[in-house]
């Protein structure tokens, strides 16, 4: 089992490419939209960034007043 180093974020905050759990599922995050909240864009953890493709497997919008913080991947340098 891999050990992950996680960052606690404000959803505004987050940003493409993070990686966060959802559900016991590592998901990478493709798009942001900031409309009266965040709405994540979220794909397969496997699959990298593109431009190019569109495979959302789940959307979520977060009320950026409620949640205090979101558990992201911190990418070792």
């Amino acid at each position: 089992m891999r050990i992950r180093h996680l960052e606690r974020k404000h959803p505004l905050a987050i940003k493409p490419n993070d990686v966060i759990e959802v559900f016991d599922d590592w998901y990478r995050v493709r798009y942001v939209t900031y409309n009266g909240g965040v709405r994540l864009h979220l794909q397969p953890e496997s699959e990298p960034l593109s431009p190019f493709t569109e495979n959302d497997v789940l959307i979520i919008s977060i009320n950026d007043d409620v949640v205090t913080g979101i558990n992201v991947e911190v990418k070792n340098a």
